[in-house]
C-alpha cells in the first residue's frame, strides 16, 4: 500500500500535474540567456472528487521555434478551457495543437505524445531556435533550460502543500506554492544523454549542488515541463517528466512527434524552423524502412581463415525510396574497422563486402532524405553461424598437447622443460585468432603464455618446472569471430 501511494504522489505534483511531468532544472545556474525559452502562465479547469469545477493557476516552460510558434508539453495545456487561459509574454495564442490521444492513463502522462504546439496571431518573439535535424543519441552532450524550482521537496512536504487528490484521475493537484523555492527563475545546466527511443532519458542530481558542480549533472523538475533539451543549439526534446533523478523528454524526431508537428503546420498554421518534412509527399518515419542482408560465398583462405561476402540493402516501398537522397552505412566489424559506405542511387545496396568475422553488428545507418531530414538507425547483426557447416566450432574440437624436452640440472635442481600446443583439424585451427595458456602449479608460480602463431599450432613459449606432476589452470581460445572457448587445465607429468 505504501508503495502504491508513493507512486501516485510522484505522479502529478507541481504546478499542475505530475512531479514526473512538471519538473525543475535542479542544480541549474540562474540565467538571463536563452531568450527563446519563456514561461507559460496557465489557468486550468478541473472537476474535483466532489464533482465541482475548480480553476487553479500554474506555470510551465516553452521554447519558441519561430516568432509566432512555441513548443511545450501537452500536459501543461490539455485542461485549459480556451487559448485565453494561456499567456506567454503577456499574449494568448490563437491555436493549440496536441495529439488527441494524449492522456494521463498512458504512463501517468509521461509518454511520447506529451507534446503541444502553441500558435500566436502575430510575431511576439524575436528569438527562436531551430528543430534538431537528427535524433539525440546516447552520449550526446545536451543543455536543458526551465523556470522550475531549484529544490526537490520530500514527499511529506509536498503532501502537506497539496490541495486535494482527484481519485478519478489519480492526479495529485497542488497549489503553485508547492513548486518550491526559486520557481519562476530561469535556469540552465548540462548533462549527457543516457538512452533514446521515442523519449530521451538522462539521470542527474536530486538536489542542488549535492557533491556536483553547479550547472552539471542537472535534472528536470517542478515547473520545467515543456522546457527544451538542446543539442548543438537545436531543439531535440521537451520535458515530459521523470523521477527526482531520472528525467524524460519527448524526442521531437520520433515518429509520433513528427505527426504532431506536421499537423501543427498543416492544420494550425504553425511555423517551425528546421522542420523540413516534405509536405507534398509522405511523412517518412523509421517504420517505413528496414535493412536486408544478403549472404554470399565463403572462400577458404589458408591459415588466415575463411572469407565471407555479403551485401546490405535498404528495403522500403518505391514511394518511400523515391524520397531518399543517400544511405550511409557504418560497418564497424573487426575486419572492416569503422569504414563508412555511402550509397547514392536506388536501389540503395552496397557492393559485395568481405569479412573474416563470424558474427558482428554494424555500427549504424544514416538515411538522408531529399527534403533535408535525417533518419538514424541502429546497426544490424551480420551472422554467419547458421550459414555454413565449416564455420561451426565447438569446445570438443580442440585438445591441448604437451611436448616434453630434456631435463637439465642447474644448481642442484632438476629443471624440466615443456611446451603446450593446440591440436585440431586444419579448418578449426584456421578460425583461431589467439590462444592463452594460463599456467599455475603447486609451487605457487603462475604465468600466462600468449600465442598467435597458427603455423606452430599456437605453441606456447618453452616453459620449465621443478614439479614432476601438476595441472595447468586453463586454456583460453579466442576465435576470429570474437567468440571465446575455455578449455580445462592440462595435466603435466614427468613420471
Amino acid at each position: 500500500m505504501r508503495r502504491f501511494f508513493v507512486s501516485i504522489l510522484m505522479l502529478h505534483l507541481a504546478c499542475k500535474t505530475n512531479p514526473e511531468t512538471n519538473l525543475k532544472v535542479t542544480n541549474g545556474i540562474p540565467t538571463t540567456g536563452f531568450p527563446a525559452v519563456r514561461q507559460l502562465n496557465i489557468t486550468s479547469t478541473e472537476v474535483n472528487s466532489q464533482g465541482q469545477a475548480e480553476r487553479f493557476d500554474f506555470t510551465c516552460t516553452g521554447t519558441f521555434v519561430s516568432p509566432d510558434t512555441l513548443i511545450t508539453a501537452a500536459h501543461c495545456v490539455k485542461d485549459a478551457a480556451s487559448p485565453g487561459d494561456i499567456t506567454v509574454m503577456g499574449r494568448s495564442p490563437i491555436n493549440i495543437i496536441f495529439d488527441p490521444n494524449y492522456g494521463f492513463d498512458n504512463n501517468n502522462g509521461v509518454n511520447d505524445l506529451d507534446l503541444a504546439v502553441i500558435i500566436f496571431r502575430r510575431n511576439i518573439s524575436f528569438d527562436y531556435v531551430p528543430l534538431a535535424l537528427t535524433s539525440a543519441r546516447p552520449g550526446d552532450d545536451m543543455t536543458i533550460v526551465g523556470y522550475g524550482n531549484n529544490l526537490s521537496r520530500s514527499l511529506e512536504e509536498m503532501q502537506a502543500r497539496c490541495s486535494h487528490l482527484n481519485s478519478k484521475d489519480a492526479v495529485l493537484r497542488c497549489e503553485s506554492r508547492a513548486a518550491g523555492e526559486g520557481s519562476g527563475t530561469k535556469r540552465y545546466g548540462t548533462n549527457t544523454v543516457d538512452y533514446v527511443d521515442s523519449m530521451i532519458y538522462f539521470s542527474g542530481v536530486s538536489r542542488s549542488s549535492r557533491g556536483t558542480s553547479r550547472g552539471q549533472m542537472v535534472s528536470s523538475g517542478l515547473g520545467d515541463s515543456g522546457g527544451p533539451l538542446l543539442i548543438d543549439g537545436r531543439l531535440a526534446g521537451n520535458t515530459s517528466g521523470g523521477l527526482p533523478t531520472r528525467s524524460q523528454y519527448v524526442n521531437l524526431l520520433s515518429p509520433s512527434s513528427q505527426v504532431t508537428l506536421r499537423r501543427a503546420v498543416e492544420e494550425g498554421g504553425a511555423s517551425i524552423t528546421g522542420f523540413n518534412s516534405d509536405l507534398s509527399g509522405p511523412l517518412l518515419t523509421h517504420e517505413d524502412f528496414t535493412f536486408n542482408v544478403t549472404y554470399g560465398n565463403v572462400e577458404e583462405n589458408g591459415s588466415s581463415g575463411p572469407k565471407m561476402s555479403f551485401s546490405i540493402e535498404l528495403v522500403a516501398a518505391e514511394e518511400a525510396l523515391a524520397h531518399v537522397d543517400s544511405l550511409e552505412i557504418q560497418l564497424g566489424s573487426n575486419s572492416l574497422s569503422s569504414e563508412t559506405l555511402t550509397v547514392s542511387n536506388n536501389p540503395f545496396k552496397t557492393g559485395q563486402q568481405t569479412t573474416d568475422t563470424l558474427f558482428w553488428k554494424t555500427q549504424g545507418f544514416r538515411l538522408n532524405l531529399k527534403n533535408g531530414r535525417v533518419l538514424d538507425f541502429d546497426g544490424i547483426l551480420i551472422d554467419w553461424r547458421d550459414k555454413t557447416d565449416v564455420l561451426q566450432v565447438n569446445r570438443e574440437d580442440f585438445i591441448v598437447e604437451v611436448e616434453y624436452g630434456q631435463p637439465e640440472t642447474r644448481r642442484f635442481r632438476r629443471w624440466m622443460p615443456f611446451q603446450l600446443k593446440l591440436r585440431a583439424a586444419p579448418e578449426e585451427l584456421s578460425q583461431v585468432e589467439s590462444v592463452i595458456y594460463d599456467i599455475h602449479h603447486s609451487f605457487g608460480d603462475d604465468w600466462q603464455s600468449l600465442s598467435r602463431d597458427s603455423q606452430s599450432q599456437f605453441a606456447s613459449t618453452v616453459l620449465e618446472t621443478l614439479v614432476t606432476s601438476w595441472k595447468t589452470h586453463k586454456t583460453i581460445i579466442t576465435l576470429r569471430s570474437g567468440r571465446v572457448i575455455v578449455l580445462p587445465g592440462t595435466q603435466i607429468s614427468w613420471q
